[in-house]
């Protein structure tokens, strides 16, 4: 009887110990070791956009457009965000690509609509009979995915912080404003240390659309809402073409606002921050293997790995999902004030110690190691102070 006593006040005492060594561990050690613009680069639902190519049943030669347009946008869409499908408006009357028929007041075809999560649409050129088919449908898909300024995006999403996509105006002074905003908040956060200890390498860099380039930009600036004003406006891009925080425009458009929104791109992906930081707007794009591989190797991880996938998903349930209007101000996610301007809130590089070249992989897997020890620990340190106490209880 005395030997089951002292077994049952061990095993008492076994778990007394896991779970004060529960309490004590440092909550940092089960932090998440992903950033917010970590996990913009991890793509949940890549199928963002729709691309309806719209025939009816009188259309000439409607067999030969859908399989055209199906053969082109197989070859061009591949690794894309876009979903490509053929519609016959009259026999598919309850497809909800109709409403943007009927929005559009659309009566030429064969024609192509885009639609994007939120039922935003637009509307792109109508095949014309005179021009061959194929090298028409080929000229929509790519206008659809790609253009001028998103292959200057492209070259800067894997080692730039974020970008920052402005659209100038007609008015020259307040274009030179903006650009000098946009410069300025770049220089003060380049070298910062984020929240989560990183360096930040590379700084935000700047995408210029001018007024005279817009034509060329028509997808990508109506994927963000910003075809709507005629003075100069701001998006602060990160990850896949995240959108992150509102547009700027007018007296918003500042070092101080910009700032705020380059500093949230390194709050730490755990379970306290808003989950709507990670649920702005998307742009339409080609995401090659190419642009991976540099992506991974910059950040230390793949973000393809259903691993991290998982994690995220995990966080973030329905985080990553679009929203139909980008985060406002007063939504209290950003908060802005003279009181505390934005470049408060970040350190000067030259308090860092460690190595700048390694900081952002290393600091990854440090975090990331962290609960791997700590629970390691916890365990090694459980199982070796219960055989202690087997041991004892069986000596007496």
């Amino acid at each position: 009887m005395r030997s089951c006593s002292n077994q049952w006040a061990g095993l008492l005492c076994l778990f007394s110990i896991a779970f004060i060594l529960t309490c004590i561990i440092p909550a940092t050690g089960f932090a998440c070791p992903y950033s917010i613009r970590d996990a913009g680069f991890v793509e949940l639902e890549p199928a963002r956009y729709g691309l309806y190519c719209l025939v009816r049943d009188d259309t000439p030669d409607k067999d030969e457009v859908a399989t055209t347009f199906e053969e082109v946008a197989h070859a061009v869409l591949l690794d894309s965000n876009i979903w490509p499908e053929v519609v016959n408006v009259d026999q598919q009357g309850s497809h909800p690509v109709n409403q943007h028929v009927n929005f559009w007041n659309i009566n030429a075809f064969p024609t192509v609509i885009m639609v994007a999560e939120g039922c935003r649409s637009l509307a792109l050129p109508a095949f014309s009979s005179d021009e061959p088919l194929r090298g028409q449908a080929w000229s929509v898909l790519e206008n659809a995915v790609t253009s001028p300024k998103r292959d200057e995006l492209m070259q800067h999403v894997a080692k730039a912080w974020c970008t920052v996509l402005l659209v100038e105006g007609e008015d020259a002074a307040e274009n030179q404003r903006a650009r000098e905003a946009v410069a300025q908040a770049g220089e003060s956060i380049a070298g910062a240390i984020t929240p989560m200890g990183r360096v930040i390498q590379e700084g935000p860099q700047m995408v210029v659309v001018s007024p005279e380039s817009s034509a060329q930009e028509n997808v990508l600036l109506w994927s963000l809402g910003l075809d709507k004003s005629d003075g100069a406006r701001a998006a602060v891009l990160y990850g896949r073409g995240r959108q992150m925080g509102p547009v700027l425009e007018g007296d918003d458009l500042t070092k101080d606002f910009l700032l705020d929104i380059f500093y949230a791109v390194g709050l730490d992906c755990g379970c306290e921050t808003d989950p709507r930081l990670l649920a702005g707007r998307v742009i339409p794009l080609r995401w090659g293997t190419d642009i991976q591989t540099e992506v991974a190797a910059n950040l230390g991880f793949d973000p393809e790995s259903p691993m991290v996938k998982t994690e995220i998903s995990r966080l973030w349930p329905g985080g990553a999902s679009y929203v139909q209007e980008p985060l406002a101000y007063s939504e209290g996610v950003f908060e802005y004030g003279e009181e505390e301007p934005a470049d408060t809130t970040v350190e000067s590089a030259e308090e860092v110690v460690r190595e700048p070249s390694v900081a952002s992989a290393s600091t990854l897997g440090e975090r990331a190691g962290k609960s791997v020890l700590f629970i390691g620990g916890a365990l090694v340190l459980v199982i070796l102070v219960g055989s202690g106490l087997v041991m004892l209880s069986r000596a007496r």
